[in-house]
Parts: C-alpha cells; structure tokens; sequence
C-alpha cells in the first residue's frame, strides 16, 4: 500500500537569525530568544530545555547532501495540542515538518498533512488538524520528493529529522 503525501501551506514564519549553524537555535537562550522575538508569552508553551527533534542517524545513503539538517526544538501548546512551536536551523534555510503518530516502540504514519515554511528569525508558529499527533519528522525543503518516497517506501530516505514531541 503507498502513502500519498500532498505537501501544503507555505508560511514565513520561522526561526533562528543571528544564531550560528553549531548553535542550530536548540540552546535554552536561543529557544527562549526565537520565541521572544516572535512575541511568544512562554506561560502558553511546554517548551523542553533542548532539542526534541534531532538528526535521524540510521539511514541509507541515497546520495542526498547530510549536512544542512540539524536539531529543533519543538513547543506544544498548553491550550491546544494541535499547536506547535518550531525552532531551529537547516542550511538551505527552509524546511517541511512532518506530523506523526505512534510511539517510540510503534511504526509511526503521517498524521496530518506536511507544512513548509522559511526561517526567517522568528519561531514558526504550525497548527495541524490532527490531534493525535506524537512525533515529527522535519526536512530540509529540498528533500520533500526524496522524502515523499521514502514515506511510501519506494525509495532511500533523505537526511531528516526526528522526535517525539508530546
């Protein structure tokens, strides 16, 4: 059975100007500096003190360029848990984020449909439809066909990015 993946939703809103790439916005200042910049009252967020959402390290190489994806953080609403909070960093200074579900011990699937965005400075603010959303996976934006396949299983994944976030 394949998985169709209809990419949608492209946003401004993103994270991390002036931090360095080492950096990747996954610091407690530079979470708490991305957030602040986007007028973010941090009381509405569960935010962790580190990244959540980090290089995926068991994978093919399918010839894709590993460097560009780093670690983000990711913040759940505290209101509404469809409602997400994204920073962190990627070369190409886009990225798609993918909500998931299942846990660590199960095979997770595509929750809800993909977003992109650019990183702009600013926390990328994501609401999904899906509640039932557990982890994610976030991409560099040049990957998402490569991704595309990987998700149905016709071809090697791209470097990506994973966590559970809530």
């Amino acid at each position: 059975m394949a998985l169709m993946v209809i990419l949608s939703g492209c946003g401004n809103i993103a994270s991390n100007a002036g931090h360095s790439t080492t950096d990747s916005g996954t610091s407690t200042a530079a979470i708490m500096s991305a957030l602040s910049s986007s007028n973010v009252n941090t009381s509405n967020w569960y935010c962790p003190g580190s990244a959540n959402v980090t290089l995926h390290k068991n994978m093919g190489n399918g010839g894709y360029d590993y460097s560009g994806n780093n670690s983000f953080t990711v913040c759940v609403s505290r209101t509404n848990t469809r409602n997400f909070l994204v920073t962190g960093y990627t070369s190409s200074k886009n990225i798609c984020i993918y909500p998931m579900s299942g846990s660590s011990q199960t095979i997770t699937a595509l929750a809800d449909s993909p977003q992109c965005f650019a990183i702009t400075g600013k926390a990328i603010n994501v609401t999904f439809s899906n509640p039932s959303i557990t982890k994610m996976e976030i991409i560099d934006s040049n990957y998402t066909n490569a991704f595309t396949q990987c998700l149905s299983g016709a071809a090697v994944c791209p470097a990506y990015s994973e966590g559970i976030v809530q």
